[in-house]
């Protein structure tokens, strides 16, 4: 008999929703809700802008804990009771708010980054060591002859004061910030020149930069999109000349913030109306760079290669050296084609894709993405899936309303998509659309209401809308800005509103807005209570897995086992099979086929004891 060695919280975590079986039937529940922020007007009070506060984006660690990025405002901004700092006295400027629950929805802790001025292009991930990585961008307004603050990346942790048309360190733009998943902060990296100006001034660089997407590594190792003006970044180690407008790379570094290396993307553009995001699935080492819209206000063309793209929304494939395998490029009749906002990668490394296609069509031709012609006649929300070469599997968008405009919904957009066993699952809002045998429950004339619209992951089926009730005829959109599964198998969302949301709900409380344009909240939409996760005392072993690492074969020594697995640290089923030992002590996995990272190997004993075990392909 197999008897189980040590299990680590995280692999218990892991495994719960492994083998938790989830079907179509099952009544998902929003289960609990929290809402907050400041009272002060930032953005605008009826459509989506950057500068509202929202949460952006969330991340579930191996103990199933909550990570939650968002904006937050000026004038008494709090969150479940607890006071949140804000840096800087600008009333119209938005702060970095990072706030971590538990899977119940209880407090564990928060923080604020950011200065007088506002952050843009918020991105945090997690390790599985207990790191927490946040990068963003912002201007340093502190002067010596002024009182703006500069930015700050943890209490008592900031910029010291800038300077307009002299050479300064502290004028730097863009920031890598680690803390641990307790809330304590680590260190911060500035890769920029050190010796810029915030004005360009003749003979000197100044600090032209954006810090984009970050993805992080279980090990630590950190993948970060940056745009560089000219100057001798990473102390020397990138330098762009003065030819260049711009420079384009991912930066690679350790867990303890260590300079690795880079590798240059062919890309410009990515300021102004430009939004680019980076994203890697780690089962085959494959980047996907994606760009949600071109510029259109006479910046710089947005180009890959040298060429320019004319149309919104493109995506490219690209190897661990950074090189194109493949492209898909939003084609249109006019201008306004498919925006790409949200990418993932199953466990085959197929490729899902949402957004909004704005068709206008043109003597009756509909904008195309990805092998996928859109059948919506003006603008839709939408998913698509392609194969690991880029091939359409399928695609799916709000269902036809040919020469009406019953079923568009113009700020309606998929900005986020989350893997749950068989379904896939889009964060975003709908009016009173329909999509496939699915009607969301509102009036024509309704705004855009926040929703989680769920589909059959290998057909692409619609199979449930799980809306939020709000006031019924705000005519200004409220939206689901990002979507994570827990592991339990339950869903976790964000995203900003501005009237009175979960209205009649049976659990939940009303959540009423703190004042100004919108507020940010988060909840959870599940099936069961959050299961209880704790440590094992170490058991009697009498399992041995050698070697570990291991360039590929992996030996086994323990009774009578039957079969195995192979799972990521996303917990996707890799390989599995039977062993024929008849009594024999001494098995092999071959590992070989699997890129180098780290894994978790799960055991069956002929009895139904289990072991896991975490190891290391090198």
């Amino acid at each position: 008999m197999i008897m189980v060695k040590k299990q680590l919280q995280y692999l218990c975590s892991i495994f719960f929703i492994l083998f938790s079986i989830f079907s179509f039937s099952q009544d998902y529940q929003w289960q609990w809700a929290h809402r907050g922020g400041g009272n002060q007007n930032a953005g605008s009070n009826a459509s989506w802008q950057a500068s509202l506060e929202q949460i952006f984006d969330v991340k579930i660690d191996q103990f199933n804990n909550y990570y939650f990025a968002g904006t937050v405002t000026n004038f008494n901004p709090e969150f479940m009771g607890e006071s949140i700092t804000k840096y800087g006295t600008n009333n119209t400027q938005t702060d970095i708010y990072i706030v971590s629950t538990d899977c119940e929805g209880n407090f564990r802790w928060h923080t604020t980054l950011g200065g007088e001025a506002s952050v843009s292009y918020v991105s945090m991930d997690l390790d599985d060591l207990g790191g927490l990585y946040i990068s963003f961008t912002t201007a340093n307004f502190s002067r010596i002859n002024n009182t703006s603050i500069p930015p700050h990346y943890a209490p008592g942790v900031s910029l010291g004061v800038g300077t307009s048309n002299t050479p300064n360190p502290n004028n730097r733009s863009i920031a890598l910030i680690k803390y641990d998943t307790d809330g304590n902060y680590l260190w911060h990296r500035l890769p920029q020149d050190e010796n810029v100006t915030t004005v360009p001034t003749p003979g000197f660089f100044d600090t032209r930069g954006l810090g984009y997407s970050l993805i992080a590594e279980p090990d630590g190792t950190i993948h970060w999109h940056c745009r560089f003006a000219p100057g001798n970044h990473l102390n020397g180690q990138l330098v762009v000349p003065t030819d260049l407008t711009e420079y384009h790379a991912i930066l690679k570094y350790d867990k303890d913030g260590n300079y690795l290396s880079h590798i240059p993307l062919p890309f410009t553009g990515g300021a102004g109306t430009n939004r680019t995001k980076l994203y890697r699935d780690p089962l085959n080492d494959r980047y996907y760079f994606f760009i949600t819209t071109v510029s259109s206000s006479g910046l710089e063309p947005t180009t890959w290669e040298g060429e320019t793209l004319n149309t919104a929304g493109a995506v490219y494939a690209l190897d661990a050296a950074g090189n194109e395998l493949w492209r898909k490029v939003a084609s249109s009749p006019s201008l306004i084609s498919a925006t790409i906002w949200g990418l993932t990668t199953d466990e085959s490394s197929n490729v899902y894709l949402t957004g909004s296609a704005g068709n206008n069509t043109v003597s009756n031709l509909y904008a195309s993405l990805g092998g996928y012609t859109f059948t919506q006649f003006s603008s839709s929300p939408y998913l698509i899936k392609l194969d690991p070469q880029g091939n359409l599997l399928w695609g799916t968008n709000l269902n036809p309303a040919s020469g009406s405009s019953l079923n568009s919904c113009g700020g309606c957009i998929g900005r986020s998509i989350a893997i749950n066993g068989d379904e896939v699952a889009i964060a975003g809002s709908l009016e009173s659309n329909s999509w496939g045998s699915l009607s969301m429950p509102r009036v024509y004339g309704d705004g855009p209401a926040p929703v989680l619209v769920r589909f059959n992951k290998e057909t692409g089926v619609p199979i449930a809308m799980n809306d939020i009730k709000d006031v019924l005829g705000v005519n200004s959109s409220e939206e689901l800005m990002t979507v994570a599964t827990d592991l339990n198998g339950n869903y976790v969302v964000g995203g900003y509103a501005r009237s009175t949301i979960f209205l009649n709900h049976p659990t939940i409380a009303p959540l009423t807005t703190n004042g100004g344009y919108s507020d940010f909240f988060i909840a959870k939409l599940g099936t069961g209570p959050c299961e209880p996760l704790s440590i094992d005392e170490p058991v009697q072993n009498k399992v041995k897995l050698y070697p570990n690492p291991t360039g590929g074969m992996l030996n086994i020594e323990a009774e009578n086992l039957r079969s195995y697995a192979v799972y990521n640290l996303l917990g996707q089923e890799l390989m599995k099979g039977d062993f024929n030992g008849n009594g024999n002590n001494n098995f092999k996995i071959n590992m070989e086929v699997l890129s180098k990272g780290t894994y978790l190997v799960r055991l069956v004993g002929s009895d139904g004891e289990v072991v896991t075990e975490k190891v290391v392909r090198d």
